[in-house]
C-alpha cells in the first residue's frame, strides 16, 4: 500500500509553475509573517517527492553532490534521470555510479551522457520493476570499448538507445527480447546486426551510420515492426537484411539515389503496405523530388507524404 501511494501524481504537482506561483503569493501576502512564509512554502517543495523525482543536469560542475540530493528528496517514486558521466578515472565518475546503482530499483528512465568511452562496471542486483528507458551517449571521436550496467530482471524495458556505444560483448548485456524501440547510431555494423538478431519483438527501428563495412546478407524478420527510420549515409545497407511485414510507416534522412531499388526490393520481399512516407531532404530539392517520385512509383500504398528539409519548407500532402 504504501508503494501505491508513493507512485500517486497528485493533481496539484500538474498546474502550471505561474499559477503555482500565484498561489504561493497570495498565502505570502496573507500570512506575511517568517514562520508561515517563504520557510513554510519552501517546506512543502522540498517535502514533495515529486518534485524532486526527474533529474537533469547539463551543467560542467560535479554532479554528484546534486543528484544525491535530488535523489534523496525523490522518497520511493519511479526516477527519471539524464546526467553526464565523466571519464572513468576521475572520482566524480565513481561517485555517480554508486548513486545511480544504489538508487537503481527506483529508475524509470536513465539517460547517460558522457564524452568518453561509457565505463559502468556493475551488475545491477535485484529487479528493476520500473524501468522502461534506457539511453547511453558516448562520443565518435573518443571512440573506445563501453561497458554498460548488465541488466537481467528488468521487465518494463522497452525502449534502448545506444549512441556511439562500441560494445564489448552484446550478447546477455540487455534483455533484447523484451524491446519494442530500439535506435541505434554510430556503432559498428555487425554490433548493430548481433543486437538486432536478438530483437525479434521490434515495433519501432531507428538507425543511423555514417559507415558500414560490407558483411553477408542474413535476413531478419520483425513480425510487428511498423516503423522504420534510416539516416545517413551507409546506414542504408541495413535495408537487405530486413523483412517487415507489418511496415507502417518509413522515414529516410537523406536517401543515396539508388535507395529506390533497395526499398522496392524491401516492400516485395516483405509483403507490407506502408501508408506514410517522411522524407528527410539533403538540399537540393529537385533531386529529392525525383527520389520521391520513384518512391511512390514503388511504394502505391502510401497514403501520406512528407518532405522536410532546410532548403525548401516543409510540403506535406495527402494522396
Amino acid at each position: 500500500v504504501q508503494e501505491q501511494l508513493a507512485a500517486i501524481v497528485y493533481p496539484v504537482l500538474t498546474l502550471p509553475s505561474d499559477i503555482t506561483s500565484e498561489i504561493f503569493l497570495q498565502y505570502s501576502d496573507d500570512y506575511p509573517t517568517a514562520t508561515c512564509s517563504p520557510l513554510l512554502l519552501a517546506r512543502v517543495a522540498l517535502a514533495t517527492h515529486g518534485i524532486w523525482a526527474r533529474f537533469a543536469y547539463e551543467g560542467r560542475h560535479p554532479v554528484s553532490g546534486r543528484l544525491a540530493m535530488w535523489l534523496s528528496r525523490a522518497g520511493k517514486l519511479p526516477l527519471h534521470i539524464q546526467t553526464p558521466l565523466p571519464a572513468a578515472n576521475r572520482p566524480e565518475c565513481v561517485r555517480i555510479r554508486k548513486l545511480l546503482g544504489a538508487y537503481a530499483a527506483q529508475w524509470e528512465t536513465l539517460d547517460l551522457v558522457s564524452d568518453r568511452p561509457i565505463f559502468f562496471p556493475l551488475q545491477i542486483q535485484g529487479p528493476l520493476p520500473y524501468l522502461r528507458t534506457l539511453t547511453l551517449s558516448s562520443n565518435p571521436s573518443n571512440y573506445g570499448v563501453n561497458t554498460i550496467p548488465t541488466i537481467h530482471d528488468a521487465p518494463q524495458l522497452r525502449h534502448v538507445k545506444l549512441l556511439s556505444i562500441h560494445l564489448a560483448k552484446c550478447q546477455g548485456a540487455l534483455p533484447w527480447s523484451q524491446l519494442t524501440s530500439l535506435e541505434l547510431a554510430e556503432i559498428a555494423f555487425a554490433q548493430c546486426l548481433d543486437i538486432l538478431s536478438q530483437t525479434q519483438n521490434l515495433e519501432i527501428l531507428h538507425f543511423h551510420l555514417m559507415s558500414a563495412d560490407p558483411v553477408p546478407i542474413t535476413r531478419h524478420i520483425f513480425p510487428r515492426l511498423h516503423s522504420l527510420t534510416i539516416g545517413y549515409d551507409d546506414s542504408y545497407s541495413i535495408i537487405p537484411h530486413l523483412i517487415l511485414p507489418a511496415l507502417r510507416q518509413l522515414h529516410l534522412f537523406w536517401p543515396a539515389e539508388d535507395c529506390a531499388s533497395a526499398i522496392e526490393h524491401l516492400i516485395k520481399r516483405s509483403s507490407c503496405s506502408p501508408s506514410t512516407f517522411i522524407l528527410f531532404a539533403k538540399y537540393k530539392p529537385e533531386v529529392d523530388l525525383d527520389f520521391t517520385t520513384n518512391s511512390l512509383s514503388v511504394i502505391p500504398t502510401i497514403k501520406k507524404l512528407e518532405l522536410v528539409a532546410s532548403a525548401f519548407k516543409t510540403a506535406s500532402s495527402s494522396i
